[in-house]
């Protein structure tokens, strides 16, 4: 195995460090060269070296492609329930994912007397709230306090 492509291999790679270090002209100038280098070098390599880097090239390409497909499956899936989410409550239904198995009513009675909200991956049921009895003598800095909202 010949190493002469190890000579633009190292050209390229010196002037890709000077690239990165240097401003203006000089950075374009360098990353030209770097290029040209680094392809000759791709040129002159042996077979070998040349299939090793195809077969990573493509197995990388192949990990990033599965990965993107499985993220847009998911994504439709959640698109899919948020769609059937909605046309429920268009119907007046409640979400099937979100009333849990433990409460069995009618869908009626769960609009009536209370709301099951997700919030964080947790189930939260919502009573509806009563008011709250507030005493005869509550005072605020001495002075009665419903007295003063009844008079004023």
């Amino acid at each position: 195995m010949r190493l002469l492509f190890l000579a633009p291999l190292l050209t390229g790679l010196i002037s890709f460090y000077i690239c990165r270090k240097s401003q203006d002209e000089l950075a374009y100038v360098t990353a030209v060269v770097a290029g040209v280098s680094l392809l000759a070098s791709l040129i002159l390599a042996p077979w070998q070296v040349q299939f090793l880097l195809l077969i990573l090239g493509l197995s990388t390409i192949a990990y990033f492609w599965k990965q993107q497909d499985t993220e847009n499956t998911l994504e439709v899936q959640q698109f899919q329930a948020t769609v059937q989410t909605k046309v429920n409550m268009m119907k007046g239904q409640k979400p099937a994912e979100v009333v849990p198995s433990s409460i069995a009513v009618s869908p009626k009675e769960v609009t009536d007397k209370r709301k099951v909200r997700k919030y964080r991956g947790v189930l939260m049921v919502e009573t509806p709230s009563q008011p709250a009895n507030t005493p005869s003598n509550l005072k605020y800095r001495g002075a009665n306090v419903r007295d003063n909202n009844s008079n004023g």
